[in-house]
């Protein structure tokens, strides 16, 4: 209805009521609930029709009085007319300004845009020109819309945040009498997704995910198979370390235990075998220390192992009266990062052999141990002023398992060392590593 002021009503012979309104002339049909408007456009000479001024005569003839006169017409001369107008989408907008394309949008079977370009709007319009402004509407974008959208008389329709993907933008249009084309326009729209939602990307993200996955499998087989080692190593560790110093304690105790039970037995003999029980005491003491400190998961930089080596050999010269000349380079000089457990432990069992190699077998009264760091490469230089590399001592010094397992450490840091006589006299050390 144009207006819910009804200031007059009559029938005709086909069942339809003829209402006058304040908004123009409406023909009602009963069995379809469907109006029909007209007003001035279509000829009234008011829009505004009076109240008691309708009259139908014996031929049917109808008469309607309002502002500026009274109009007459027969109801079956306004017969509807039953052309189809074709419809045509005019016009298509992305943020509300007209996107360049190659041809007219009802020329173009398709349209593509980008995942940004998700606020966009079609102009349409019905080609019936008898009066265009009562031309009707519909449409409904596929893939966004659940079903049709009564337009009315508005020729466009707005669409914003619209998903990647697939659509058709259908629009049917109506003449002014109502007729519609159902057929109307449609066009294809195909909004490109964003790199991170496309199928091949998917695909990387899968691979990526299933080489991490693989990635932290073979870590974690690592890392069992790393602490199997440790294990094992610690397991050797005391057998070699601690095992053989507890047995020497037990015979040294027996022995003693046996002598005192004897009548007349040596003090002297007693002395030597519990001194020997006490230093193998310590010995097995130092030894744990060490297989702890080699496990323990404290971090340790260059700077902190070289600390523990001059204590060591301080600790050691000063039990062996040898002077001990200690050059050290400063701390910010030396690289930050923290030395792995197997770095550290090769390191100092290497360096903790070449000192008491030195203070054993050298001869010598001075030692003089000596840190560089340059390019990436940590050299460590002990001498000692003892009896050269052809002395006896020596000879026992660098032969045999000490020095393989020395060069075996020095390989496991992937170096070098060397050994040469020095040319002040006494013998060389030389370790350098990679760090």
């Amino acid at each position: 209805m144009p207006d819910n002021f009804v200031k007059s009503i009559l029938p005709d012979e086909r069942g339809n009521l003829w209402l006058g309104t304040d908004k123009g002339l409406s023909r009602f049909h009963p069995q379809n609930g469907t109006f029909k408007n007209f007003t001035v456009k279509d000829g009234l000479i008011s829009n505004q029709f009076l109240s008691g001024a309708y009259f139908k005569n014996a031929e049917g003839r109808m008469f309607f009085g309002g502002e500026g006169g009274a109009i007459a017409f027969h109801p079956d001369s306004l017969a509807d007319r039953s052309y189809i107008p074709p419809v045509a989408i005019t016009q298509f907008k992305v943020f509300d300004r007209p996107l360049p394309l190659p041809a007219a949008v009802s020329a173009l079977d398709h349209l593509e845009l980008s995942y940004q370009q998700n606020f966009f709007s079609f102009e349409f319009v019905a080609l019936d020109y008898t009066v265009p402004a009562k031309n009707q509407y519909a449409y409904k974008l596929e893939g966004f819309d659940e079903d049709w959208i009564r337009a009315g008389a508005r020729r466009y329709a707005s669409y914003t945040n619209v998903d990647p993907g697939e659509y058709v933008f259908r629009v049917r249009g109506a003449n002014s009498d109502g007729v519609w084309n159902e057929a109307g326009a449609s066009i294809k729209i195909l909004i490109a997704p964003p790199f991170w939602k496309t199928w091949w990307f998917r695909a990387l993200a899968t691979a990526f995910v299933g080489l991490a996955i693989y990635g932290l499998y073979r870590y974690r087989v690592r890392r069992l198979l790393k602490m199997e080692r440790l294990r094992t190593r610690i397991a050797a560790d005391l057998h070699d370390e601690i095992a053989g110093n507890l047995s020497s304690i037990a015979m040294f105790g027996k022995i003693v235990q046996d002598e005192t039970a004897t009548p007349g037995a040596q003090n002297l003999a007693r002395a030597e075998m519990l001194q020997r029980i006490i230093a193998l005491s310590q010995e097995s003491v130092t030894s744990i220390r060490e297989i702890i400190w080699a496990i323990d998961p404290k971090p340790e930089t260059i700077h902190d192992l070289l600390m523990r080596v001059r204590d060591f050999a301080v600790n050691a010269c000063r039990a062996q009266n040898i002077i001990l000349k200690f050059e050290l380079l400063h701390e910010a000089q030396l690289p930050q990062k923290n030395l792995s457990p197997e770095q550290r432990k090769h390191l100092w069992l290497l360096l903790k052999e070449a000192i008491n190699n030195a203070l054993k077998h050298s001869g010598g009264t001075a030692l003089e141990l000596r840190a560089l760091y340059e390019s990436g490469h940590l050299t460590i230089s002990l001498i000692d002023n003892g009896v050269g590399m052809n002395g006896t001592n020596n000879a026992t010094r660098f032969s045999g398992k000490g020095l393989g397992t020395m060069k075996s450490r020095a390989e496991q840091l992937h170096g070098a060392l060397e050994i040469f006589p020095h040319p002040t006299g006494g013998t060389a050390v030389v370790l350098t590593a990679k760090i």
